[in-house]
């Protein structure tokens, strides 16, 4: 089998990325072709032998919505051109102007626009108004490229009902969930001064710090009232104080030694590995409530945390 696969990351340090990682090799290790569409694909999958890596530039355009247009035309054109030579094309959301035989659904923008914890409804500024359309389009494109792929699949069963709510039939739907990697992902000895980590008591926190979807802001402030502890922010370096500047008290920063240390997505497992207590207190997840197996961890009130 000869398999397209449209993304716009292949790297083990993404959500979404890590997800088509993970099937790329395990279809690439099962002896089929993988044409490999995307902006960044992890060394492992660009050396193998069956692997052709269709690496789409849209590194120096200003914004994401640009560059996801960007991206969406070069990868339509390929897939037009070599389509006699391709067997099966999956797509993420909307990620190509072109149909799709498989369509995997990690997010839908439909939900997310409707929340009251959407950017546009915390910021009245020029950056949540740019959100706000960021998401708009988002959730015309996806319903665009959900009515032209033959299957959706949905990675939970809250987004199999965010995706039906948006118009996608259920004749055409399927629900696979997400795997975990419990050997990468499981508890070991790490050396937390080789990672620039202090000793103590340490909150561990990863995801998006950009917009409040993940709910950084509320950790924040019960952070404020926990005097013995140091918060660490795995994501993108130098994106927080932009963010949130009027939601962190700066006279109190100096308490979290580490807060300024921020990881690059690909550390998590050997820094998830070297903390006792992980928050997740994001306001829109792919899932209500952990998979089966998966230890839970409410967030509490804000003046609630403690150890």
């Amino acid at each position: 089998m000869r398999l397209a696969l449209i993304t716009h990351k292949l790297i083990k340090g993404d959500g979404q990325g890590r997800v088509n990682y993970e099937l790329a090799r395990e279809t690439l290790a099962a002896g089929h072709t993988v044409f490999l569409l995307a902006s960044e694909v992890e060394a492992e999958l660009a050396e193998h032998p069956l692997a052709r890596v269709v690496r789409i530039g849209v590194a120096g355009l200003p914004t994401a919505l640009l560059k996801n247009q960007v991206f969406a035309c070069r990868t339509a054109v390929w897939i037009w051109r070599h389509r006699s030579e391709i067997d099966l094309v999956h797509a993420n959301g909307f990620v190509s102007w072109c149909a799709a035989d498989i369509n995997s659904s990690h997010f839908v923008h439909a939900a997310w626009v409707r929340s009251r914890y959407h950017t546009w409804r915390i910021r009245r500024d020029l950056y949540g108004f740019y959100q706000l359309i960021y998401n708009l389009a988002g959730k015309w494109l996806e319903h665009w490229s959900y009515r032209h792929s033959r299957r959706v699949v949905a990675v939970s069963e809250q987004v199999r009902r965010e995706l039906l709510e948006a118009g996608v039939t259920p004749e055409r739907l399927r629900v696979i969930p997400n795997g975990v990697d419990t050997d990468e992902f499981a508890p070991r000895e790490v050396s937390r001064s080789a990672l620039g980590l202090p000793e103590g008591k340490l909150v561990l926190f990863i995801g998006d710090i950009r917009t409040p979807r993940k709910n950084l802001d509320t950790l924040l402030r019960a952070m404020v009232n926990v005097s013995d502890a140091t918060l660490v922010v795995v994501g993108s370096t130098g994106v927080l104080t932009l963010v949130w500047p009027s939601r962190w008290d700066s006279r109190r920063a100096s308490r979290f030694s580490a807060f300024d240390a921020t990881f690059p997505s690909s550390c998590a497992p050997r820094i998830s590995s070297s903390f006792r207590l992980a928050t997740k207190p994001a306001r829109w997840y792919c899932w209500r409530r952990p998979p089966p197996g998966c230890p839970s961890l409410q967030p509490p009130p804000p003046a609630a945390l403690s150890f």
